[in-house]
């Protein structure tokens, strides 16, 4: 999965969708594929459109917290959490 980022500061996890329809199913599609992904159960994914980003404005983002790294993720450095990632 490209896109696939682990904020260890946050101990979140987040996807990077790209652009999407922002339809109710297109985004319940793209939850329920993050969550098959990392292991996780759909209830427990979030998400968010963004609005203030160089390189990620209007992109969908799907995050799950409180878990540990997964070796398909891009792990950052403790210097960066999601938000400052997305909108540096």
């Amino acid at each position: 999965m490209n896109n696939l980022f682990y904020a260890p500061s946050e101990k979140r996890l987040f996807y990077i969708t790209g652009y999407l329809n922002n339809s109710l199913s297109a985004i319940n599609a793209q939850a329920a594929m993050f969550a098959k992904a990392v292991n996780c159960s759909v209830d427990q994914v979030n998400t968010f459109e963004v609005q203030h980003s160089q390189r990620y404005k209007y992109m969908q983002v799907f995050y799950v917290d409180n878990v540990e790294t997964t070796d398909k993720a891009y792990s950052l450095n403790d210097n960066w959490g999601m938000y400052s990632w997305i909108q540096y």
